[in-house]
């Protein structure tokens, strides 16, 4: 049972590591996440059934994210894009490692990569990687931080969308 149990928290971490990072990518791009919760909405519908496990502990770790390292493409594109659209499509967390698959929908509204605004709709990809290290508090709390973060975006489809390739 005890192993059951921590195989749990396990994975309730590396599923907190894998929203903390979603929540900070949609903040870099200014397309805050709306709505509620899984949870909550779980236990507006479920109200009588939903209870939480008395067995399950609460989390006693935190996830920082701050300035990682980058070892990245610059994000160049944001400033020539508004209303962007910013939506993870695949996301990947286990252990130290949290993988993201973007894509952004939004409009060529100011110059980029000398190409004057066009207002066009644009899409573009790409992807994440963020590693985490682990940190314990004197009290015995855990710290996950993120320490190294790789970010690689679909230049050429960008450049094509925005009629800048010959």
């Amino acid at each position: 049972m005890r192993l059951k149990l921590h195989l749990t928290a396990v994975a309730r971490e590396d599923v907190k590591l894998g929203k903390d990072s979603t929540l900070w990518l949609h903040e870099i791009h200014g397309d805050p996440i709306t709505g509620r919760d899984k949870r909550e909405a779980r236990a507006e519908i479920y109200t009588d059934d939903y209870e939480k496990n008395p067995e399950e502990e609460e989390p006693d770790y935190t996830v920082e994210i701050g300035e990682p390292v980058s070892h990245m493409m610059r994000r160049d594109y944001l400033a020539g894009l508004s209303q962007v659209e910013f939506n993870i499509t695949t996301k990947i967390h286990k252990r130290a490692f949290v993988a993201l698959r973007w894509e952004i929908h939004a409009i060529h509204s100011q110059p980029l990569f000398g190409v004057p605004a066009t207002n066009k709709d644009v899409n573009l990809s790409g992807m994440t990687l963020l590693r985490f290290e682990q940190t314990t508090n004197p009290d015995g709390s855990r710290v996950y931080t993120a320490k190294d973060e790789w970010t690689y975006w679909d230049l050429p489809s960008l450049l094509e969308q925005l009629g800048a390739t010959p």
